[in-house]
């Protein structure tokens, strides 16, 4: 896990590829850049509801509120395909937790029947963002700028196990940074996937297995998460992000927004 994440390779819009991608067990991801993303989309804001609105006006700072909306509204052009609708009319529900779901739970664009659900997850740093959609199950995703972190022994020492820690005490910098910063979006990864976020607690789950791909997580009990699959990546140059979900068997970097590419 001190190494490289793996590039994430970009797939071509499809006009089938929604509609399939429930039964070929894949895992879609899509990244934008905020800024590109808004000039792209003057209006992009409009499609936001009354109560995404309200929240985005509580935000004290002008750049934080821009970013929160337009990662808000670039999760519903993601969805929208999916759900066969238009991205200002999809509307969300959220759990106690904070975990947003779609309204309709049956999705006709996953299955001629409108029995399969539609799992995802949004993560966002910097300018960028990262979207995960999922059918087999709840999915987790997290993004994180490519920087220095400033005392990443002291915090790894206070947010990892032990064992965890030590990995990142025994790298030099960059490295050190590269490997605290992997571990921070894979654990928030799999503690959003499990629905109880990074209040669960970073030292809930350890990754125990080597290299990018991880199969197996030690996790506390009382937190409900689970064995599951996880993937350190890279969306974009400057980026790191991981993503965790019930059993993919493929993760696809999707160019679903046809108008945005």
């Amino acid at each position: 896990m001190n190494g490289p994440a793996t590039p994430l390779q970009w797939e071509p819009w499809e006009p089938g590829a929604l509609r399939s991608f429930a039964s070929a067990g894949e895992l879609h991801l899509a990244f934008a850049d905020i800024a590109a993303l808004r000039a792209r989309l003057p209006a992009l804001d409009d499609v936001l509801d009354a109560d995404e609105r309200a929240r985005a006006v509580r935000f004290v700072r002008d750049d934080a509120r821009r970013r929160w909306s337009a990662s808000r509204a670039f999760l519903r052009y993601v969805l929208a395909p999916y759900a066969g609708d238009e991205p200002g009319r999809l509307r969300f529900d959220v759990d106690v937790r904070g975990k947003p779901s779609l309204r309709r739970a049956a999705l006709g664009m996953l299955s001629p029947r409108r029995t399969a659900a539609l799992h995802f997850n949004l993560a966002h740093s910097g300018d960028g963002v990262l979207v995960a959609v999922c059918a087999a199950g709840p999915v987790g995703v997290d993004l994180e700028v490519r920087r220095s972190v400033r005392g990443a022994e002291r915090l790894a020492r206070r947010f990892f196990t032990p064992a965890e820690a030590a990995a990142v005490a025994e790298c030099d910098e960059p490295e050190r940074s590269t490997a605290f910063l992997l571990r921070w979006t894979c654990k928030e990864a799999v503690l959003k996937a499990s629905g109880v976020g990074i209040a669960g607690g970073l030292d809930a789950v350890e990754i125990i297995s080597g290299g990018d791909r991880v199969t197996a997580l030690a996790a506390a009990d009382e937190s409900g998460i689970l064995s599951t699959v996880l993937q350190a990546l890279s969306p974009a140059p400057g980026y790191l992000a991981a993503v965790s979900g019930p059993g993919y068997d493929r993760i696809v970097g999707r160019r679903c927004l046809p108008a945005l590419h």
